[in-house]
């Protein structure tokens, strides 16, 4: 179940807690994202900042382990 929809406690101690640690992730990564933008196409910073490619790919490997490997490619430089 995702952060964003799961159920807030009814202890308001506890729901003010929550809230705020859903507040600080959300505004850490608009700071990363922003951060991400800032920096030219081309920097290799750029791309490994990119969180949401990270996870697509994660996702892949997870679908495909077949696919995955750690040797590098054939004929290619790794």
């Amino acid at each position: 179940m995702s952060a964003l929809v799961s159920p807030l406690s009814r202890n308001p101690r506890s729901r003010i807690v929550r809230l705020v640690q859903l507040l600080v992730e959300r505004q850490r990564l608009a700071a990363l994202e922003e951060l991400r933008e800032r920096l030219p196409l081309d920097d290799p910073d750029r791309h490994a900042l990119d969180t949401a490619a990270d996870a697509r790919f994660a996702q892949m490997a997870c679908d495909h382990p077949e696919a995955c490997t750690c040797e590098p490619p054939k004929g290619g430089v790794a």
